[in-house]
């Protein structure tokens, strides 16, 4: 599938910005959707722990400048999701590749991009490298001979000056739970961006933001300065830094919304739990809880019980035909026997016990 391609239509459920969707709202992560009717009240995508319900105090503001599009059709979905469920000892019912296709709906997430106008003075403590030439003196066959030897150096000087630089659509995160969301889904590759198009969100879910612009004024100042300052380093051709101070303003600041694309799905467990399964839909990483059943794991102890019961039964029987040693033997038996039958449930409390451990919930 080539990098302009929507997904295949059984990825999409029906959205866009502003041809009558639904604002929801979920009661048990406090995330905000736009929904289309159709599709109201449906589980939540990000935590599959509740029901959306309507939300009439939030607004759906800023539509969307830019969006990565979806990279991952569904033969690769399937494949995906195969490999990441095949090590999943005694999978519950529920679990299966098939479950999560059919329910997968796409979700877009957002990230704000600022754009502003950076005029004022600066002034900077540099480093230039310089090599020094020194003599060594080495003793050898010959008697004593004087050697060169380069060393590099740092000088650092002051440098002053004026910026007036525009810049567009530095990132700064939207949802409160960013950084976690990108450490469990993995980096996104930005420069397949396409810009927003009526339609191009069509039958997905858009997540509204959970940080406005007006909360993240110093933190989008203290990124432009950072970028003020590399661009200052690069202007002066200097190797180091020393100090860099930019002493100006930030003008024109223009907010708008980047999106990014997500497969949601869910699965139940032997609990009736839910547990929410995720997909970048552009690098394909999945992140989510595979539960083993319990319940599943237990029948094959005890089936595993009955027939080594079997065996302890004709070794019991074979001891008595040979009393030497038997009843160390028959001792022996049990205990080994007893362990093989545990194998399978101590195998799924272990494997649940790790994904409770290491997998925390999707945010």
């Amino acid at each position: 599938m080539s990098k302009q391609e929507t997904p295949p239509i059984e990825f999409q459920q029906e959205s866009s910005w502003d041809h009558g969707e639904l604002l929801e709202a979920c009661s048990a992560c406090q995330c905000v959707f736009l929904v289309s009717p159709e599709h109201s009240k449906q589980i939540c995508p990000i935590c599959s722990q509740a029901d959306l319900v309507p939300e009439p105090d939030k607004e759906a503001r800023w539509a969307p400048e830019l969006v990565l599009p979806i990279q991952i059709d569904q033969q690769t979905f399937k494949n995906y999701m195969e490999r990441f469920l095949d090590e999943v000892p005694y999978k519950t019912n529920d679990l299966t590749v098939d479950n999560l296709v059919e329910r997968v709906r796409v979700v877009w997430w957002p990230q704000w991009l600022v754009d502003a106008d950076l005029e004022g003075e600066w002034e900077a403590t540099v480093g230039y490298n310089y090599q020094v030439k020194t003599a060594r003196e080495r003793y050898g066959n010959d008697g004593w001979k004087s050697q060169n030897v380069l060393r590099t150096e740092i000088r650092y000087e002051p440098r002053m000056g004026t910026m007036n630089r525009h810049h567009d659509n530095v990132i700064i995160p939207a949802l409160h739970t960013n950084e976690e969301r990108i450490r469990q889904l993995g980096e996104y590759d930005r420069k397949q961006v396409v810009k927003f198009k009526d339609g191009i969100l069509d039958r997905a879910s858009i997540q509204l933001p959970t940080i406005e612009p007006g909360e993240l004024r110093e933190v989008a100042e203290d990124k432009f300065r950072l970028i003020a300052e590399k661009e200052i380093l690069e202007a002066t051709g200097a190797q180091h830094r020393q100090e860099i101070n930019y002493r100006g303003v930030f003008k024109n600041m223009n907010w708008s919304k980047f999106l990014l694309p997500i497969f949601s799905s869910y699965y139940v467990d032997d609990h009736q739990q839910c547990h929410p399964v995720v997909m970048n839909a552009q690098s394909g990483k999945l992140y989510g809880r595979r539960m083993a059943s319990l319940k599943k794991a237990r029948k094959k102890t005890l089936g595993l019980a009955a027939l080594l019961m079997l065996v302890f039964l004709v070794l019991i029987l074979a001891s008595l035909l040979s009393p030497s040693g038997g009843i160390v033997c028959i001792v022996g038996a049990a205990l080994l026997l007893g362990t093989l039958a545990l194998i399978p449930l101590i195998r799924a409390s272990v494997w649940n016990r790790r994904q409770e451990k290491t997998v925390s919930q999707f945010r």
